[in-house]
């Protein structure tokens, strides 16, 4: 009875084959290229379409399910502390766990001895809270105090979680060499994993950081693959007749930044635990649990500015909503204000509330992969599982991860990869919220600046070369700084009046446009309603001391007023350099004659245009 209730349910909505569909599109388009009107381009250079059907999963094979077993999607609040002073550093870790975090990381770079250890662990229950180790000098000295300790208390090892960050092999990318003879890198290491595995079981040894790739501007396919040809290089080089791969496979944790692409990212961390199931087939493990990884993620540092600061509080929300939905074990948020200023309590504070607000209201540990069977992130993992794996097999053709590294050939990759998307940042095809795209004029920082968040000169003749770990935003904030300071120093700041003019719609969408396009180099912008006399808006205009006019109207308005307005504010101020905003291309040249001097409209190369007006007005 059931089903028959149900044939005749569905019988009354028939299937819509995709040509319907795509017909109906194309009615809608009234003319416009598919493609270039609905066809994203990815950084990755995948096309993803405007919709997807089940039709589109048809080939999908995904070769292992990462939930199995899963009763809820839990995942590790993780604090990360950067102070080094061991009381300090344990006061801060006791208050944020009160407060709700599960994780602690600790900068262990002062920790010496078994009694500074002791400070900086005291009073926290490490049979429920995890711990991990950042900047130790040395890993497997921290591992022998651990142990230590830990064998004068009442916790049980076995059950003691966390772990070390410990990767050496990624070292080279950012200091241009080993930190020790390679050898002894690998004797070390070896050691590490043997006496981890005897007396921490569920401690990692090894966490393979990928937040190196992605911070240098790598692409998601590029993070992943690279990623695991990283893992990869270990998993070769410990597994021997000790270490069989079913003792290394569980010590190694694999860290991954969460950038703002949200259904990408949401796909990158779904892929990168099918690959390294697929990678750990190969090594024919007899435990079933060795294809499960655990997975860090930690607030992208590439996608941040300093300027609108708070912007970054909404990237990290979407970035702890990626990771959580894709699955992640544990996930750091980092302050927001983290690149030119000293962390406060407010801001560790926000960055903490961010994942408890999506745990205890947002409820997102209820459901496990809350994605699976989207027929758009389903496709998209599938998309990037596969060509990252092939970029993978392309690594290990080549020699592997350190053979790759030495000659360059993976630093080349990501730099082209950095390129590209700085270019796209520039001519503002990739946004920043309140720098590229929106900024906010009124908005001064040169003197809250506490650090200076820019790139130190990379090492120079080192044996490999570096990766240097970048912004995005650094290319404008570099821009607009340089207008602050010189401000700052006495020098003038431009002042672009707008004028808008005629067809109130265009006077205010182009003035809009205009205050945003010159307001990210930090000029004064003055706005107006829209002007219906000449007299009166050059009036305007020398009261507020205009160095720029910038004339808001539509191209048919452009032919009546851009050359009076030229002409009458070229004869009242001399040095003043009029604009029109929009590309009037039919009759550009008359308007020049007239005294136009230039043009800025949505294909305008941002970056050298604002340039060209801080050299007109010497900022440069």
């Amino acid at each position: 009875m059931a089903n028959k209730l149900k044939d005749n349910l569905f019988s009354e909505f028939p299937g819509i084959r995709t040509s319907a569909w795509e017909d109906l599109i194309m009615q809608d388009l009234k003319g416009r290229e598919y493609e270039k009107t609905l066809v994203w381009k990815t950084a990755e250079g995948f096309s993803v379409k405007p919709y997807f059907r089940k039709e589109d999963l048809e080939n999908v094979q995904l070769p292992y399910n990462f939930t199995s077993g899963k009763s809820e999607n839990f995942w590790e609040i993780r604090h990360q502390i950067s102070e080094s002073d061991p009381l300090k550093a344990n006061e801060e870790a006791l208050h944020f766990i009160q407060a709700g975090v599960h994780a602690i990381g600790f900068n262990a770079s002062a920790i010496s001895d078994k009694t500074k250890l002791a400070v900086l662990i005291k009073d926290i229950d490490l049979e429920k809270i995890s711990i991990s180790f950042t900047q130790a000098r040395c890993n497997r000295f921290m591992r022998g105090l651990l142990n230590e300790l830990l064998s004068e208390t009442k916790f049980d090892p076995t059950n003691v979680h966390g772990f070390f960050d410990h990767d050496p092999y990624a070292y080279p990318l950012l200091n241009g060499d080993f930190p020790d003879n390679p050898k002894h890198i690998e004797r070390k290491l070896y050691e590490l994993f043997d006496m981890t595995s005897s007396f921490l079981p569920t401690f990692k040894a090894l966490n393979v950081n990928g937040t190196i790739f992605h911070n240098a501007g790598a692409n998601a396919v590029q993070e992943v693959a690279f990623t695991l040809a990283l893992a990869n290089e270990y998993l070769a080089m410990l597994i021997t007749q000790e270490l069989k791969i079913d003792k290394v496979a569980p010590l190694i944790q694999i860290t991954l930044s969460a950038g703002s692409s949200y259904f990408m990212e949401i796909a990158k961390f779904r892929a990168i635990r099918f690959l390294w199931a697929k990678i750990i087939e190969q090594y024919k493990p007899k435990n079933i649990n060795s294809l499960k990884l655990t997975v860090h993620a930690l607030s992208s540092e590439w996608n941040k500015s300093i300027y609108d600061p708070f912007t970054n509080v909404l990237r990290q929300t979407t970035e702890a909503m990626s990771a959580i939905i894709g699955g992640v074990d544990v996930l750091t948020i980092l302050p927001f204000d983290m690149h030119y200023k000293k962390p406060d309590d407010f801001s560790k504070r926000i960055a903490k509330n961010i994942q408890i607000l999506l745990k205890e209201e947002s409820y997102l540990d209820k459901v496990v992969d809350p994605s699976s069977g989207s027929y758009y992130i389903e496709a998209l993992t599938d998309k990037i599982a596969s060509e990252s794996w092939e970029l993978f097999k392309k690594v290990e053709a080549g020699g592997g991860f350190l053979a790759q590294i030495k000659e360059g050939k993976i630093q080349q990759d990501i730099a082209e990869a950095y390129n590209q998307r700085i270019k796209m940042v520039m001519n503002r095809r990739e946004s920043i919220l309140g720098l590229n795209m929106y900024p906010n004029i009124d908005e001064h920082i040169a003197g809250d600046m506490e650090m200076m968040p820019f790139l130190d000169e990379a090492a120079q003749n080192t044996p490999f070369i570096t990766l240097p770990q970048n912004r995005k935003a650094i290319v404008f904030e570099e821009l607009r700084l340089k207008t602050e300071n010189y401000c700052k120093k006495g020098g003038k700041n431009p002042v672009f009046f707008m004028l808008p003019v005629g067809n109130p719609g265009m006077a205010s969408a182009r003035q809009i446009f205009s205050r945003n396009f010159f307001g990210v180099a930090g000029f004064t912008i003055i706005e107006n309603a829209r002007f219906t006399e000449l007299n009166d808006a050059m009036d305007a205009a020398g009261i507020a001391n205009a160095d720029v006019i910038v004339i808001c109207s539509s191209d048919e308005d452009y032919k009546d007023w851009a050359p009076r307005i030229a002409q009458s504010a070229k004869e009242k101020f001399r040095q003043i350099r009029i604009v029109v905003a929009g590309n009037p291309a039919e009759i550009q040249e008359e308007l020049k004659k007239a005294g136009v001097d230039d043009f800025i409209h949505i294909k305008s190369d941002l970056m050298t245009t604002l340039e060209h007006y801080q050299k007109l007005f010497g900022i440069l």
